[in-house]
């Protein structure tokens, strides 16, 4: 942690998520904030790039013994995390569970099969 190897790991998978996905990361490509809820919500930053990434980061942690019931809302469908490859279902995420094993989030939809 102190050689700042998560630092490095995150950069690397954001930029090559985003060579892999240009149109991700385009001039079209929006951003807009994801709702935090919960008793540390103002502990949170989240937004959506597009439709098919999303980032989300703890703030002003210092005194943050744990994050109780705090959450964020994402969108419907499957969300991959890019840094440690967990699955999750769009719709309420408590940050605990995003969190668990990486110290932020970057996470990318799935694209929906047909049945």
């Amino acid at each position: 942690m102190d050689e700042g190897l998560p630092k490095l790991w995150l950069i690397h998978r954001a930029l090559t998520l985003r060579r892999e996905r240009p149109e991700w990361f385009g001039p079209e490509a929006g951003y807009a904030p994801l709702e935090a809820s919960g008793r540390h919500r103002e502990h949170v930053i989240a937004a959506l790039r597009g439709d098919s990434v999303a980032a989300i980061a703890p703030r002003l942690t210092l005194r943050l013994e744990d994050w109780a019931d705090t959450a964020v809302e994402l969108p419907r469908g499957r969300w991959r995390n890019q840094l440690t490859q967990s699955v999750l279902s769009g719709g309420r995420v408590k940050m605990s569970e995003l969190l668990r094993e990486f110290p932020v989030a970057l996470l990318t939809k799935e694209e929906e099969r047909d049945a």
